[in-house]
């Protein structure tokens, strides 16, 4: 009603016990008669450990019975991941009037400063190195983008220990004072709480990952305001965290560790 463009978020169903996110579709098993229950996780955490009950699934229930109109039931998440596809967040973005053009602005100030002042990230070795990358032009050529990946939990109730995650995404090629413009963030997931995932983060990092896999080889997305398509490419080059969060999200050791992974 007051014009705002609401991103389309993908639901996945969240293991509450280690986090594993499946399809709804995956979690619902129809009964003989018609009736339908809920499928437990599958995930094993190690499939390979020489002890047979390491090997044993979790095995915890997915879904809840929710009473609805009339004494009717349906199944639905204990816990959800709600996830926004790159597609559709890629496409409102280029289709804002002067956003590619914006994002080409970086070529008439790279290196042209003093080169032992480094002042953005355009001045640093990896946006160099990204310039060409296996032989093959990459932010060298337009509409090919840098993205970096943030990720942090907050509090949302107060008096309550609920902590929920945000996973967020900026595009360097915009100017400095333009990629943090609430308008140019990308919401790429919400993490449900009530607490944060204890160790690693990768199922809900996985339809990201698959998803810039694609990207890197280049995707047509349609742009409203030119009304054709356009042929994007992305590429992962900063994650920004705190020190918990980079642990979580990059997979390296905690603080306290005492083994290597």
């Amino acid at each position: 009603m007051i014009g705002f463009t609401c991103p389309s978020f993908q639901r996945y169903v969240v293991c509450p016990k280690c986090n594993s996110i499946y399809n709804l579709e995956d979690c619902i098993i129809v009964q003989p008669g018609g009736k339908v229950a809920s499928a437990t996780c599958r995930h094993l955490e190690y499939p390979n450990h020489p002890q047979a009950h390491y090997r044993k699934p979790c095995g915890f229930e997915l879904l809840r019975a929710v009473k609805r109109h009339k004494s009717k039931t349906s199944l639905e998440a204990k816990k959800q991941y709600c996830y926004q596809h790159l597609s559709d967040a890629i496409g409102l973005l280029i289709s804002r009037p002067d956003l590619l053009s914006k994002c080409e602005q970086w070529r008439s100030t790279f290196k042209n400063g003093d080169p032992e002042l480094l002042s953005d990230i355009y001045d640093g070795r990896i946006w160099e190195e990204f310039q060409t990358l296996d032989g093959k032009e990459f932010l060298s050529l337009p509409n090919n983008l840098a993205l970096g990946l943030g990720c942090d939990w907050f509090q949302p109730y107060k008096h309550v220990t609920y902590s929920i995650g945000v996973l967020f995404l900026v595009v360097f090629n915009l100017p400095r004072k333009e990629r943090f413009k609430m308008e140019n963030v990308i919401l790429l997931g919400l993490i449900p709480g009530p607490a944060e995932p204890r160790k690693v983060m990768n199922s809900h990092l996985g339809p990201f990952v698959q998803e810039l896999l694609e990207f890197w080889e280049g995707v047509a997305i349609w742009n409203k305001l030119s009304q054709s398509f356009v042929r994007v490419r992305l590429a992962l080059i900063c994650v920004m965290c705190d020190i918990p969060a980079t642990r979580k999200v990059c997979g390296f050791a905690g603080h306290s560790a005492t083994h290597g992974a």
